[in-house]
């Protein structure tokens, strides 16, 4: 007599079960562009004859959080040059670099280097983090003295490559309550932060000792669940469904929202479905 099909069991940490999790398909984005121009479930069991997959079923445990932060005056900022003042041969080979601190979309008021993401309670089980998981490298690159990306964001212990492309020697200065680096990087090498950064609450200042006009910030979290907004404005994630805090930082005004902002803004996350904010509106009298 043939005996009935066993039910399939996907236990956490086993393999089948980080296989059914790859299926959510987390990533990091990251805009750029030349600065002068303009531009957790568990304990989960399905059966053959069910409905929903194994993937399926885990991704019904997440949505989608997505929108644009625009700039909510009349007024554009305009990008001043900065003012460069050593191995000009190189540095203003490409034209002349511009300030980053507000950098505007003229057609939708698009804001780029804002960084969106989700606060949890301080050693709060957060869902969806894996311990040991293999995270591809960042890069931090410095092609003709200015920092790629202005706004990099990590997770904690991210393996950071900081590029040297140029002819010209670089250092980069990394400031933070626990990041603390002044490395000299030759022309045409590289360094490795083999071991990342620690996560911090706030963001970590990014400059070079050899040109003073660069500057950069770096976000380190211990989640996947933040983006980065790209040269419309525009950002989308991933995020586990249900009440969540969603925090908006830009390096000309702080958080939205102030002290706080801080500490972020409650959301309803649809499981298996998407979260649009439309347009948030930021102005640099908040």
């Amino acid at each position: 007599m043939m005996q009935a099909s066993k039910p399939l069991r996907f236990i956490p940490g086993t393999p089948a079960f980080w296989v059914a999790w790859g299926a959510l398909g987390f990533g990091t984005i990251l805009a750029g562009y030349h600065p002068s121009r303009e531009h957790g479930s568990s304990g989960l069991v399905t059966t053959r004859g069910n409905s929903l997959s194994a993937a399926e079923s885990l991704q019904e445990s997440f949505g989608t959080i997505r929108g644009q932060v625009v700039f909510a005056a009349d007024k554009i900022p305009a990008r001043e040059k900065l003012k460069v003042d050593r191995d000009q041969d190189h540095c203003l080979s490409k034209g002349p670099l511009l300030d980053e601190k507000w950098v505007v979309n003229p057609d939708t008021k698009g804001v780029q280097w804002v960084v969106v993401f989700l606060r949890f309670n301080p050693g709060a089980p957060i869902t969806g983090v894996k311990a040991g998981e293999k995270l591809p490298d960042a890069v931090l690159d410095q092609p003709v003295c200015y920092f790629h990306p202005h706004v990099l964001a990590v997770r904690e212990g991210q393996r950071i490559v900081a590029k040297n492309p140029a002819p010209v020697a670089h250092n980069v200065v990394i400031t933070g309550l626990k990041n603390s680096y002044n490395i000299q990087i030759p022309p045409g090498g590289q360094y490795v932060f083999d071991k990342g950064l620690v996560r911090e609450n706030n963001a970590i200042k990014i400059s070079c000792g050899a040109h003073p006009w660069m500057s950069g910030w770096a976000w380190v979290f211990d989640h996947p669940y933040f983006a980065v907004t790209d040269e419309q404005g525009r950002f989308e994630m991933k995020a586990p469904a249900g009440e969540q805090r969603l925090v908006v930082w830009h390096e000309a005004i702080g958080y939205l929202g102030g002290r706080e902002g801080r500490q972020g803004r409650p959301v309803q996350v649809p499981a298996g479905g998407v979260l649009d904010l439309g347009r948030l509106e930021i102005k640099p009298t908040q």
